[in-house]
């Protein structure tokens, strides 16, 4: 999923993205895919 988003970025949208970037768009999908995975609830 992340390297579809990284590659929108970059095709669709033209967007310089550096190593940085790449890793911090990284760790935000992940951080909504546990949160849809453990529920409103989760701690």
């Amino acid at each position: 999923m992340t390297r579809l988003i990284i590659e929108q970025f970059k095709t669709k949208y033209r967007l310089p993205l550096t190593v940085e970037s790449t890793h911090f768009i990284n760790s935000l999908v992940m951080k909504e895919y546990l949160a849809e995975f453990h529920g409103p609830h989760a701690t």
